[in-house]
């Protein structure tokens, strides 16, 4: 399979390959055309949703032992801090402090050698913070 996005030719031996993810700097989705003897046999193009809000997703499993998945959904790009806090407000982690893009991101929290107990996690942009609860249990 030939493509050229006006920067770049793409080639691809379709006999080794069954699918070609073609996209932009941006992430922007091509179509892509796969053509079996010169007669076209699939056409697509994948939609990279970008989520509508802010969100914070309670963190699974809950109750957990050792460790557990936080997810959040960003509606643009922004500088992002997730941090872990004990029952007191002290902070015992930092997951994220860096900008991300926006969409759908997951962080694994370990908790291995902490005690068990309540814990807050908390995630922080520019213009919105969002905490929720999660149960260590040993």
């Amino acid at each position: 399979m030939r493509h050229f996005d006006g920067s770049q030719l793409i080639i691809t031996n379709m006999l080794t390959n069954t699918t070609v993810d073609i996209t932009n700097s941006l992430g922007d989705p091509h179509v892509a055309t796969i053509y079996s003897n010169g007669l076209v046999v699939s056409v697509e193009q994948r939609s990279l949703a970008v989520p509508e809000r802010f969100a914070l997703s309670q963190n699974y499993p809950n109750p957990f032992n050792p460790s557990t998945m936080i997810n959040y959904q960003l509606a643009m790009s922004n500088w992002v801090t997730l941090k872990v806090y004990d029952i007191l407000g002290q902070e015992v982690q930092t997951l994220v402090n860096e900008k991300k893009e926006a969409g759908m991101h997951e962080v694994r929290f370990n908790a291995k050698g902490m005690p068990s107990g309540v814990y807050i996690y908390r995630l922080t942009t520019p213009g919105a913070t969002i905490s929720r609860k999660m149960l260590l249990l040993r």
